[in-house]
């Protein structure tokens, strides 16, 4: 008899937030991390996937969800790139699936 395995996504909220007038998209890691969309800096961008793909190691259901609380540019764009990442999950799921 073939056990059904279940496996439970792991939402993890992100937001956008201002600091110093800088707009920062938060990702509710156990250790938040941050990223300043008005910067091009890839330091920054790296520890985040770096994070994401070590979730993703441990765990290929998860998914971020994005808490927009006002229609603006910032929000607009943190929800975009929310989206993007969540499509490339699920991109590298079908690619690699669970046996």
């Amino acid at each position: 008899m073939k056990k059904e395995v279940i496996y439970m996504n792991k939402i993890i909220k992100t937001n956008i937030f201002f600091e110093d007038d800088i707009a920062y998209i938060n990702f509710n890691f156990d250790v938040p991390i941050k990223i300043n969309i008005m910067s091009d800096d890839q330091e920054n961008l790296r520890k985040v996937f770096q994070n994401i793909l070590e979730l993703f190691i441990n765990d290929m259901n998860i998914e971020f969800e994005f808490n927009k609380e006002k229609d603006d540019l910032y929000s607009e764009t943190a929800e975009k790139y929310i989206s993007h990442i969540n499509n490339e999950l699920k991109i590298l799921r079908e690619s690699y699936p669970i046996k």
